[in-house]
C-alpha cells in the first residue's frame, strides 16, 4: 500500500507504526514537499521517502509499474530538486533545473521510486506558463502516460507519452 501526496514541516513515526521497529524522522527541504510512504498489509510503514526542493512541491497522483515502482505525477513552483545519491537507486545523485525560463509559477513534475523507495530518476516538465501533472499511467512495456494542464494565453490540457530508456516521447496538447 502507497501513500502519496505532501506535507509541510516534520513526520515523525514512533517505533510501534514501522516494520523495523525503528522510529523513522523526515523533515521537509523546503515549504511544502512530495512525499511516498510504503506500508505493509498490517499498515505498518515499511519506508518514507521525501522529494522536494526550495519551494513548494506536491503529488497528486502514482501508479505502480511492472517492475514494482511508483510513478508520481505533481507540480512545484520551483522545479529544482536535489536527491541525494545516498537515497538513489543507482547511487548518483538526481538534481533538477527548470528547463526553460518558465513565465508562470509553476511546473509539472514526474518522478519514479523503486520498490525500496529510493529515487530513479526525476524530470521537471514546465514550458510555457503554468503546468501541472495531475495523472499518471503506466503500460507493461517500459512506457507511461502523464496527463497535466496548461494555463498560459490559452488554457489546453498536454498529454505525455514517456518511455524510461528516452524520458520523453511526445507531447501532445489539446486545445479545450
Amino acid at each position: 500500500i502507497y501513500y502519496s501526496g505532501a506535507f509541510k514541516g516534520s513526520l515523525y513515526l514512533d517505533t510501534y507504526e514501522t516494520v523495523s521497529g525503528e522510529e523513522i524522522y523526515v523533515e521537509s527541504y523546503g515549504d511544502v514537499d512530495g512525499v511516498v510512504i510504503k506500508y505493509n498489509k498490517d499498515l505498518l510503514v515499511e519506508w518514507v521517502t521525501v522529494i522536494g526542493g526550495p519551494g513548494t512541491d506536491h503529488f497528486y497522483k502514482s501508479d505502480l509499474t511492472a517492475d514494482g515502482g511508483l510513478l508520481l505525477a505533481g507540480d512545484s513552483d520551483t522545479g529544482s530538486f536535489k536527491i541525494a545519491g545516498s537515497l538513489t537507486q543507482s547511487g548518483i545523485s538526481i538534481k533538477t533545473s527548470p528547463q526553460w525560463d518558465n513565465a508562470g509559477t509553476w511546473r509539472g513534475i514526474a518522478f519514479k521510486v523503486n520498490d525500496d523507495g529510493e529515487a530513479v530518476w526525476g524530470k521537471e516538465l514546465g514550458y510555457t506558463s503554468d503546468e501541472g501533472m495531475y495523472t499518471v499511467t503506466a503500460f507493461t512495456n517500459n512506457s507511461f502516460a502523464i496527463c497535466g494542464l496548461e494555463t498560459s494565453d490559452i488554457v489546453q490540457s498536454s498529454f505525455i507519452r514517456v518511455n524510461e530508456d528516452i524520458l520523453m516521447e511526445e507531447i501532445v496538447a489539446l486545445e479545450s
